[in-house]
């Protein structure tokens, strides 16, 4: 199982995300040029051993609520900045069922005895913390641009860590729980991928 799951590891590495994209800050134009955020797409080095194979239950705990976290946060700024429509309805999306899948993680994490460990220091998060700070500088029409690029680059980086979760993990009912967010996860890249193309074909 640990070298298969050094074997996806690596795979995933190779294979990241590309780094968050973001609309120039406070830009009024949708159509201005982005720039990468980060200089480490897709790193999978996270404290405590995840990068070396070794990712714990606490760890893959750890992981699901630092997303959960970090698309609540996303979706209630975007609820409040956010200027087109179906940009508002999927940030109300992501705090319903974000908010929802940290609950279920949190109740499964007790009843297992596992107390999630969040990485200190991770790629993943550091991106997302930029993404941040150029959301809450930017509005209107490159606003929404930025988020739902963010969210699509995001929920591409989480499928791809959930992955390597699942063939880290020997738990049955950790599996189940990584396979059912996998499918929702799915779900929200292909509506943000949906909406990313209205936005750029100007459609209201």
């Amino acid at each position: 199982m640990l070298e298969r799951a050094h074997r996806h590891l690596a795979v995933a590495l190779v294979l990241g995300a590309t780094a968050l994209v973001g609309a120039c800050a406070g830009g009024e134009d949708a159509n201005e040029d982005t720039t990468a955020l980060g200089s480490a797409p897709g790193a999978l080095d996270t404290a405590g051993g995840a990068a070396a194979g070794e990712m714990s239950d606490a760890q893959i705990f750890g992981f699901t609520s630092l997303v959960n976290n970090a698309e609540v946060e996303a979706g209630q700024l975007a609820q409040e900045k956010g200027s087109h429509a179906r940009v508002k309805e999927y940030a109300r999306m992501m705090v319903t069922d974000h908010s929802n899948n940290e609950r279920q993680a949190g109740e499964l994490a007790q009843q297992l005895n596992v107390n999630p460990s969040e990485p200190a220091d991770d790629e993943m998060k550091r991106q997302h913390d930029e993404l941040m700070n150029r959301l809450r500088d930017a509005s209107g029409a490159a606003f929404d641009s930025l988020y739902i690029t963010g969210m699509v680059q995001e929920h591409q980086e989480t499928l791809q860590r959930l992955n390597a979760a699942l063939n880290a993990t020997q738990e049955a009912q950790v599996q189940q729980f990584l396979n059912e967010t996998r499918q929702k996860v799915q779900q929200h890249l292909e509506r943000a991928q949906q909406i990313q193309g209205e936005l750029a074909g100007g459609g209201r």
